[in-house]
């Protein structure tokens, strides 16, 4: 038996020179013949799609020119998956930091008012504190006792005119 070139593994081993085409090549074949060959339409009398006229095609071919624009354009990412995980991931990672950021930032703040409420109330007890001692040494009992002590009197109507000798 005369053996080709193009055997197989399997044919040397076995001793058979036959090969037996593989059922992708088939399908491959049959695929090329079908997009190359249009198909027979019966003969019935009634126009087939290729007798439809030139504005089908334009239109067809400008969608196709469309699509493949559009698969352009979207195949940037789709060509590295990996890179778009990456990119969205990213995207995750600062958006989780911002929102830490933000609850830390917010939590300072908190604590900064809360501080600054604190001293308020202390400077407010501070001034009414103050307030009440003012009150008290100017108040009428106070000068009415030290105006008794430097000799003035006090009249009907409360307030006479007061006369000093110098």
């Amino acid at each position: 038996m005369p053996t080709t070139k193009s055997t197989t593994r399997s044919s040397r081993r076995s001793g058979t020179s036959a090969r037996k085409p593989s059922r992708t090549a088939a399908t491959r074949t049959r695929r090329r013949v079908a997009t190359t060959q249009p198909a027979a339409a019966p003969k019935t009398g009634l126009p087939g799609w290729g007798d439809l006229g030139s504005k089908t095609r334009k239109k067809s071919a400008t969608r196709k020119i469309k699509a493949a624009k559009t698969l352009r354009r979207a195949r940037f990412l789709d060509a590295a998956p990996s890179l778009r995980f990456g990119v969205w991931t990213m995207i995750a990672c600062i958006a989780v930091t911002l929102y830490v950021g933000h609850v830390y930032a917010t939590q300072a703040t908190l604590a900064a008012l809360q501080q600054a409420e604190r001293e308020n109330l202390r400077l407010h007890l501070t001034h009414e504190r103050l307030q009440g001692a003012y009150d008290r040494m100017t108040g009428p009992q106070a000068v009415m006792g030290r105006a008794r002590a430097l000799g003035l009197d006090e009249g009907i109507a409360y307030g006479p005119v007061i006369h000093l000798d110098h």
